[in-house]
Formats: C-alpha cells, sequence, structure tokens
C-alpha cells in the first residue's frame, strides 16, 4: 500500500509548434520523392496518397481555408491531388506542386 500524496511530477508539455514543424520537413522531403521517376508509378501514387491523406487530418489544413472560399485547405487539396491522379498517366508534377503548397501553409 501506498500511503500519502502522490508525488507531484513536472510533465514537460510538448512544444507543438516544434512538432509541427518537424512534420512538415519530414513531408518535404517525402514530396521530393514524387517527382523520382526511378520509383515506380504505384509507389509514387502511394506517397501521394499518404501524404494527401496526413495533411488532411492536420488541425491547420482541415479547419482552414482561403477567406474567399468555403472549402477548407484539405478540401481544396484533396479535390487537386484527385483530379491530378485522375489523368492519365497520373499528373505526378501536378499533385507535387499541391502538396508542396499545402505544406507551406504549415509554415505560416
Amino acid at each position: 500500500a501506498v500511503y500519502g500524496p502522490a508525488p507531484s511530477v513536472d510533465v514537460e508539455q510538448p512544444d507543438f509548434e516544434l512538432e509541427l514543424r518537424w512534420q512538415a520537413d519530414a513531408y518535404r522531403h517525402r514530396v521530393e520523392d514524387i517527382g523520382d521517376e526511378s520509383l515506380s508509378v504505384e509507389e509514387r501514387g502511394d506517397i501521394v496518397g499518404t501524404l494527401t491523406e496526413r495533411l488532411s487530418v492536420m488541425k491547420q489544413i482541415k479547419e482552414q481555408g482561403p477567406a474567399d472560399n468555403e472549402s477548407t485547405y484539405a478540401e481544396i487539396m484533396s479535390e487537386y491531388v484527385s483530379n491530378a491522379m485522375a489523368e492519365d498517366p497520373p499528373n505526378f508534377k501536378k499533385a507535387e506542386d499541391v502538396l508542396r503548397r499545402t505544406i507551406m501553409l504549415l509554415d505560416s
């Protein structure tokens, strides 16, 4: 049995701004892989899909949007990336550009 009050533990709160910056840097490196033509179409498509999914759930991206538009950045990004990937062949350059611009929003 333990007697007395619980010990006081100083738990450091995570630095969310630092975490956000780290994620943006990691995503920036991944975006560069989209342009790597030595990867298969499937591998590049997987990178596009993963980045789109991960960026879509980030608070800043899923809750905000341009002032002159009713859509969130996540909705806009998803639509543009979907359209780029639906082209035949998939327009990786366009998808890469949209994802790169979305990541830039994390730094603003």
